[in-house]
């Protein structure tokens, strides 16, 4: 109960007690003139002090209009209608004067207004442009030295979490434009942590279309939700940077530093980033953009698995996710520019990062075995050190009217450098103790990969008939050189049976050169009824050599174990044909697929002669129906079948040894699975109202499911192999809504959402077949609220329940109740100081699987000043976790595995930090287009 109350202390900043009012306002929109009442003209009320949007209506069919339930105030009220000036009054409601009738109001043309009056009024906060809302930054209280995240907050139906994610309306934002141009490999965090508020002139919110979609100008169903900063005209000639440096009594530091120039159309920026408080990581983000995703990858379905991820376990993640101590070091520079009245643009980024983790780590595992449960249990020490170097690069032309053509560049280094230390044991329920073990494993590694793409694209004189074509080639080289050195011990009733030592080095190398071309040709059929041909083919080549030496003498690690090396050359040769046949009127579109691909593979042993040949034809057919409701959203449910081919992982019948206790063994007879799935989306946004209503859903079932066949021996050894479900299916099936509303009256931003997912799927241990079921049951409740000048507030409730069990396994129930809340307090005091709290609670409840709960409440908390003039020189004091009860803590479910973590994370600290943001704009140079 303290714990509730802790956390709900900041709603206490503002009473939610709101009395029922009669007052009201109404009137008549008329054109005096012609003589006609004006309907469907709209009619927006805006509070005096701050201009915000406090309702919203239109006229009915007589030009009437009535908006109710008003408290006292001052208020402006605003009348617009197409090609009529807007109407502007500024009024005061009262209980003594509670019911305003302004009769008849005259609404003046263009043309006439020309000749007569100028009417004068506030311009209002949002506009809706087609698909696009657009928000005028004037409408919105920004701060001294505030960023863009900063004034993201404010606006209604968007939300930015502590960590920079977006969300619009219950959709994530995954891309953050500047004047339309990507910034820093499309990295949003670099955009909304950095630009400052008061250089914005517009926010932008649209759903992105695809590459092709854009060119061809048919819909291809994909939509990326997007926010492009539309800056001020003088504020795009001139420079700004910032400047932190942070320290701590302990170990703790935080250095950052940040130059942009901006010059009418070009952009130059350079930013570079020290610190150990898991604030800074280097991003995967162009991989997304430029990396093998810009590859028509998709119609590889066999070899390019194993090509592009590859099984070497110890090459570490870029990210830092929580777990371990980490000290990052990257930088990064950007430039782009346009020329020629835009028709050509180059955008260039390179980003480079050195990232140190280190920690410990503890996990117990739970899987099914027939009546009983496989228990394994590992502490760990590790430390992981991974360097990278990233480049990209971007040129677009527009040849002529009809002809459009881009290249894309991209390529990466990567070296890594890990080591660990593990305590493994393996028991299984009523048997006791099976094995017991001690590993050290070391590693260094190194990834390189390179990427071309040429798009050329042409529309003919024929509207909606277009051709293009677009070819890419994509290259990548992984190696790593490391040791194994183990002991583990076998048991028999509780005493050693056997032991077993060993002490390899082991080598890996691959090579892959992948190409690829695909041409789409669209053709008008009707006036709305289009017709799209693709053709792909693709190349994929790759060698992978194992490599595993037992030691002859000490240190000469010159016997090579033939069991668990190998090299194999393997190609892929696909040819995918498809079409689609797209009807599309005024606000409806319904399209329908049918792709058709062949694929030939082919993998040689060269240590064994033997060559595996396997071929795949496969369908994909596909139905969508979308309906846009204009200026509020829109409807849409799709239908899609695909084929999952098993992985080279899976087919090579050859034992992949990464652990003496766990074998992987390949199946080359596995069968493609088939996947039937159905999406659905409904969206309704409001946005001049503050509300929207988003539900999506989702239902897939496989057959043929290729699952795990799990083995586990007298002595704790796991192998597993792989085979095809059969007559059953595995399915999924999920269902969430989110709710968004701006209180006008108390002038809060709320959300709600509910999330339901089921999940049932099947595997094999010691030869019975397990079901599993997994479920869980989500909510969330939002408020956010902000006082220019004197706080903001936000709180967040997610309660859960998850559900998971195994009919024949009772003991791995991992059913259980979760919640998580938080809440954040900002305070604008006196003479430039300012304070800061924020309160996280996360709870889970003990289960049968795992009879341990988890709690834990963070508070962090941070005291500002400002100095200077401009208040852009900041001095501040932070504390992270006061209550020292960070403690890493994961508990997840991985097909018939459940898992339980606990890891070394970042704690209490407290650091001293002393920022200074910096400006210089010149005045707008009107000589520029």
């Amino acid at each position: 109960m303290k714990i509730f109350l802790l956390l709900l202390i900041p709603l206490c900043f503002f009473n939610i007690v709101l009395a029922q009012s009669n007052l009201k306002i109404k009137g008549l929109a008329f054109d005096s003139f012609k003589g006609v009442a004006l309907s469907k003209a709209s009619v927006s009320l805006l509070q005096e002090k701050d201009s915000i949007l406090m309702q919203f209506a239109w006229t009915k069919n007589e030009g009437s209009f009535s908006i109710e339930k008003l408290l006292p105030g001052k208020y402006i009220l605003l009348i617009c209608y197409p090609d009529y000036a807007d109407y502007v009054e500024k009024f005061e409601i009262s209980l003594q004067r509670p019911i305003i009738d302004l009769g008849n109001i005259n609404l003046m043309s263009k043309a006439k207004l020309l000749s007569e009056v100028i009417i004068k009024g506030q311009i209002s906060g949002v506009k809706v442009k087609g698909d696009t809302l657009e928000f005028n930054s004037k409408s919105f209280y920004v701060a001294p030295n505030a960023k863009v995240e900063d004034l993201l907050r404010q606006i209604p139906g968007l939300q930015v979490d502590n960590n920079g994610k977006i969300s619009a309306y219950g959709q994530t934002v995954t891309k953050v434009l500047v004047e339309g141009e990507e910034f820093f490999g499309d990295d949003p965090t670099l955009v909304t942590k950095n630009i400052r508020a008061d250089m914005v002139d517009k926010i932008q919110l649209y759903d992105k279309k695809s590459d092709n979609a854009n060119l061809t100008g048919i819909n291809d169903g994909v939509k990326i939700k997007t926010i492009n900063i539309k800056l001020k005209e003088d504020k795009k000639r001139g420079y700004f940077w910032k400047i932190v440096g942070g320290i701590s009594l302990s170990r703790y530091q935080q250095q950052q530093a940040m130059l942009n120039i901006f010059k009418n159309k070009s952009k130059f920026s350079i930013y570079g980033n020290i610190g150990n408080t898991g604030k800074v990581e280097l991003s995967n983000a162009e991989n997304d953009k430029y990396g093998i995703n810009s590859l028509d990858l998709d119609i590889f379905q066999v070899g390019i698995i194993t090509s592009l991820n590859n099984d070497n376990a110890e090459f570490v993640n870029e990210h830092y996710e929580g777990q371990g101590l980490p000290n990052a070091r990257i930088g990064g520079v950007h430039y782009d520019q346009k020329w020629n009245s835009d028709k050509q643009k180059i955008n260039v980024n390179y980003k480079m990062g050195l990232l140190n983790i280190k920690g410990t780590k503890d996990v117990l595992s739970r899987n099914n075995l027939s009546a009983s449960a496989v228990s394994n249990t590992a502490s760990q020490d590790f430390q992981n050190e991974l360097t990278s170097k990233k480049m990209d690069f971007a040129y677009e032309i527009k040849l002529d009217t009809a002809s459009f053509f881009k290249i894309t560049l991209f390529g990466s280094t990567k070296n890594n450098n890990s080591s660990q230390s593990l305590n493994t044991s393996t028991l299984i329920d009523d048997f006791g103790l099976l094995n017991q073990g001690d590993r050290i494993l070391g590693n260094d590694g190194e990834q390189q990969n390179f990427n071309v793409n040429a798009l050329y694209n042409r529309k003919f004189k024929k509207p909606r008939r277009s051709f293009s074509l677009r070819i890419s080639q994509y290259s990548s080289l992984s190696k790593s050189d490391g040791f194994l050195n183990s002991k583990t011990n076998y048991f028999s009733e509780d005493k050693i049976d056997s032991v077993q030592n060993i002490n390899q080095r082991r080598i890996f190398h691959q090579t892959s050169q992948i190409f690829s071309g695909t041409i789409n040709y669209t053709e008008p059929i009707s006036k709305n009824i289009s017709l799209i041909l693709n053709y792909a083919s693709g190349l994929n080549r790759s060698v992978s050599t194992r490599k595993i030496f037992n030691q002859s003498n000490p240190g000469s690690y010159d016997v090579i174990d033939q069991l668990y090396s190998n090299n194999f050359d393997f190609d892929e040769v696909v040819n995918r044909l498809g079409g689609s046949i797209q009807y599309a009127h005024q606000n409806r579109e319904l399209r329908v697929s049918l792709w058709a691909s062949n694929i030939d593979f082919s993998q040689l042993n060269n240590v064994g002669g033997n060559r595996y040949l396997k071929k795949f034809t496969n369908f994909a057919p596909s139905a969508s129906y979308f309906v846009n409701i204009p200026n509020k959203g829109w409807f849409s449910i799709s239908y899609l079948g695909y084929a999952t081919q098993p992985t080279i992982a899976q087919l090579q019948p050859v034992q992949i040894y990464e652990d003496p206790t766990n074998f992987v063994i390949g199946n080359p007879s596995l069968r493609n699975a088939f996947t039937n799935r159905i999406n659905l989306n409904y969206l309704i946004s409001r946005p001049l109202e503050g509300s929207s209503i988003n539900l999506n859903g989702f239902y897939y079932i496989t057959n043929d499911q290729i699952i795990n066949d799990i083995d586990v021996d007298v002595a704790g050894k796991t192998t597993i192999s792989f085979l095809n479900l059969g007559s059953r299916n595995t399915s999924n099936f999920s269902i969430s809504g989110i709710y968004t509303k701006k209180i006008k009256r108390l002038d809060i931003n709320t959300s709600i959402e509910i999330k339901i997912n089921s999940n049932l799927d099947y595997s094999i241990s010691n030869n019975d077949l397990i079901k599993r079921n997994f479920s869980s049951y989500t909510s969330s409740f939002n408020v956010f609220k902000l006082k220019p000048k004197q706080y903001s507030i936000n709180f967040t409730l997610r309660p859960a329940y998850h559900q998971s069990y195994s009919a024949y396994v009772p003991m791995l129930d991992n059913s259980g109740f979760a919640l998580q809340a938080n809440s954040s307090l900002g305070l604008f005091l006196p003479k430039g100081f300012g304070l800061n709290t924020s309160i996280s609670y996360n709870y889970q409840a003990q289960t049968h699987a795992f009879g341990q709960s988890f709690n834990a409440v963070l508070v962090n908390a941070s005291i500002s000043k400002t100095f200077l003039k401009q208040e852009n020189l900041i001095l501040s004091m932070s504390g992270n976790d006061l209550l020292n009860q960070n403690s890493g803590f994961l508990r997840n479910a991985v097909g018939s595995t459940i898992n339980q973590s606990n890891y070394t994370t970042i704690r209490r600290y407290v650091l001293f930090s002393l920022s200074w943001d910096f400006s210089k704009f010149g005045t707008v140079d009107k000589t520029q287009n």
